[in-house]
């Protein structure tokens, strides 16, 4: 590779490549994106969307079309987001597993609004990605 600036590295074509030793510092914790049903004990962190069907001081309980979840949202890293949502918003979580009372839930850390997000084509993208794996 040729010149190196900030992990970015041009290639001899002139393509831009970041440098493997310098992505993970751009790439947050991974979340493995789940339907609610999918959800096992021993998955650390997971990556929800679904529709808001209850909401409490410390709690949001998510519907994604193949179950439902209480995600526990008194440690999040953006508490403001939380004070807007209502009933039928649609989320996205972002958290770890863990088991309360017998019960999977999650431990949110990050609650994003998606309200604008198209939920058919994610289901399609989310067919194709299946797809694929299973051939490769």
């Amino acid at each position: 590779m040729e010149g190196s600036e900030g992990g970015i590295e041009s290639g001899s074509k002139g393509e831009n490549l970041i440098a493997a030793d310098r992505l993970q510092s751009f790439t947050p914790e991974y979340y493995k994106e789940r339907k609610i049903t999918e959800i096992v004990e021993k998955d650390r962190n997971v990556c929800i969307i679904g529709r808001v069907i209850d909401i409490c001081d410390s709690a949001l309980v998510i519907d994604d079309g193949s179950g439902k979840i209480t995600a526990f949202i008194d440690g999040v890293r953006n508490p403001n987001k939380i004070k807007s949502l209502k009933i039928n918003d649609i989320v996205r979580i972002l958290g770890n597993v863990t088991k309360r009372e017998e019960e999977l839930v999650i431990n949110a850390h990050i609650v994003q609004n998606f309200n604008e997000f198209d939920e058919n084509l994610y289901r399609k993208i989310l067919e194709i990605k299946k797809r694929v794996e299973a051939h490769v």
